[in-house]
């Protein structure tokens, strides 16, 4: 006999009933919240670069996975990711007054915002790769 769930967990990415992505984003975001403030307390004083690249390392890998599957339909959950992606940025520059735009320092560290990255993923995902003739 089958059972009903409200949402079970599967190769990580937590589906739920109403196909809403809530219950697997705001885990996903708990937990980039906990490795970017490790990496904060462990990185001190370290270059920018080093921050940027432990910062993709640990923590943006881990917001993105299985992203071609779940893009998050709700803006709260969208705006949780980012979020978590633009205090990473104020803190690898180190610009943590609210006059410096978090766009720029996005541009000058090369990063891409997650719903962009998102987009461009699902979109490579879905184009049919054509054999060479």
């Amino acid at each position: 006999m089958l059972t009903s769930v409200d949402n079970e967990k599967y190769l990580g990415v937590t589906v739920s009933s109403d196909m809403s992505w809530s219950t697997h984003v705001n885990p996903i975001c708990t937990k980039a919240n906990q490795k970017l403030s490790f990496i904060k307390r462990n990185l001190k004083g370290t270059p920018g670069e080093l921050k940027r690249l432990a910062y993709i390392t640990l923590v943006r890998s881990s917001m993105e996975y299985a992203c071609t599957v779940l893009d998050p339909s709700l803006s709260k959950d969208s705006e949780s990711l980012e979020r978590i992606q633009r205090r990473a940025v104020r803190w690898i520059t180190m610009k943590f007054d609210h006059t410096s735009s978090v766009s720029v320092l996005l541009h000058q560290l090369h990063l891409e915002p997650l719903e962009e990255r998102r987009r461009i993923s699902r979109i490579t995902f879905q184009t049919p790769v054509q054999s060479p003739s």
